[in-house]
């Protein structure tokens, strides 16, 4: 299956929305799928060079695929370039926290159009937490921040609510943090 994925992928400058939704890809296709976005994004730059009108690429939806944290350089620079991304759903993957630091720093924290990010049931710790927390700076138009059961417990709620306090999120609308053993201390945080 990933060979012609692959290809279309890395090819398709059209390609607005990609939904790819409990594939069992593994790290390993995770890779090359992100690979080819990050190709496509060079395509869609000489496409544009050559006058063309070409849509960013807007919406990643790649949950339970196991991509594990050792596909997530591979994505962080795939979201790097594809800094008109609008929405990202990666939940269930099994990745880990540093690789889920990498791809909100290294990837993510340049898309400063993002409208949605679902990361849920994947780990951050407080590592994490603090990678969002610096990236969700970036973010003006974020409206919907999904981090449920990342165990970044009451410290993390505390990190991120002292970046939401800032003021520069007035958009956000939804945010799904359950699980995280967030105690009456860090819920007072959130809610302050």
């Amino acid at each position: 299956m990933q060979a012609p994925l692959v290809a279309f992928l890395s090819s398709h400058v059209p390609l607005q929305h990609l939904y790819l939704n409990n594939n069992g890809l593994g790290p390993h296709a995770g890779i090359m799928v992100a690979d080819a976005l990050s190709s496509l994004h060079e395509k869609k730059v000489a496409a544009r060079k050559e006058g063309k009108t070409v849509p960013d690429l807007e919406t990643v939806i790649c949950g339970r695929n196991r991509l594990e944290s050792g596909s997530m350089l591979a994505w962080a620079k795939a979201f790097s370039l594809h800094t008109g991304i609008k929405e990202v759903k990666m939940v269930q993957n099994g990745i880990r926290t540093e690789g889920t630091v990498a791809l909100i720093k290294d990837g993510l924290k340049n898309a400063k159009g993002l409208k949605v990010l679902d990361l849920q049931d994947n780990l951050f710790t407080i590592k994490g937490a603090r990678a969002l927390a610096d990236a969700v700076l970036q973010w003006p138009e974020i409206e919907e921040l999904a981090a449920a059961d990342t165990l970044w417990g009451a410290k993390g709620a505390g990190v991120l609510a002292k970046a939401l306090k800032k003021g520069q999120n007035k958009k956000l609308k939804v945010m799904r943090m359950q699980y995280n053993d967030v105690n009456a201390k860090g819920l007072e945080e959130l809610t302050d």
